[in-house]
């Protein structure tokens, strides 16, 4: 059942088991930053944003919106690299039991 490729079965299996598990801690690590953007637009909320000249991620913090926008876009590029490194774990895997069984 093992073809010439056998050797590398372990070493595909253990790449895509990295990458799904760093995957998956990139996209909880969004969902955790998602509870501190929240507090910080509550803030800034609260207190005006007028005299500050802040960019974060090419928004010019000036109000609660712009403030949510800049957190809202960065968000938003973690969870893309979250998923594609996610994504490439289980190819990784699927190509492993694809070598496993002589598919490949």
């Amino acid at each position: 059942m093992f073809t010439e490729h056998a050797h590398l079965v372990p070493c595909v299996g253990l790449i895509g088991d990295s990458l799904t598990v760093l995957g998956g801690g990139i996209l909880s690590w969004d969902a955790i930053h998602e509870f501190g953007q929240r507090k910080i637009v509550n803030v800034a909320k609260a207190e005006e944003l007028k005299n500050i000249k802040k960019k974060i991620k090419g928004v010019v913090l000036k109000d609660a919106e712009s403030v949510e926008l800049a957190y809202v876009k960065r968000s938003s590029l973690r969870a893309l690299l979250g998923t594609i490194v996610l994504g490439l774990g289980f190819i990784a895997l699927l190509g492993a039991r694809l070598l496993e069984i002589g598919w490949l």
